[in-house]
């Protein structure tokens, strides 16, 4: 059986997934309160969307995206409860939808991520 291949002889969806978590090279993006209070999501976006430029640079980062927010060391609040930045994590996916793809398989971000977009909706 090849790598791409499942044991029931499908194709795997996604071949080039890596099965460890854990990464040599990482991406760090630090996002400071100030820019989650402006809502300016202009220079991450910047930096994200050099990763989509090229299929062999989606594949390259493939899991190696961290996301800090920094100035909340304060807040006793958990990140995904903070509102400004559930709408600026919201913001910014809507400009830029890969995360799952992107981020880091291990930490907060991969429970964040769906969470801070999907508390953006409104509740009945």
């Amino acid at each position: 059986m090849s790598k791409s291949e499942h044991p029931n002889n499908r194709p795997l969806r996604y071949p080039k997934a890596r099965l460890s978590p854990a990464k040599e090279d990482r991406l760090l993006i630090e996002i400071a309160r100030a820019e989650v209070e402006a809502g300016d999501i202009a220079p991450v976006l910047q930096q994200l969307e050099l990763m989509t430029e090229t299929r062999e640079l989606a594949e390259r980062w493939e899991g190696r995206v961290a996301v800090v927010f920094t100035g909340w060391d304060a807040d006793p609040r958990e990140v995904v409860e903070i509102p400004e930045v559930r709408r600026y994590f919201a913001s910014l996916t809507e400009a830029w939808p890969y995360w799952l793809h992107f981020i880091e398989k291990v930490g907060d971000l991969i429970l964040i991520a769906p969470q801070a977009t999907a508390a953006q909706a409104p509740r009945s």
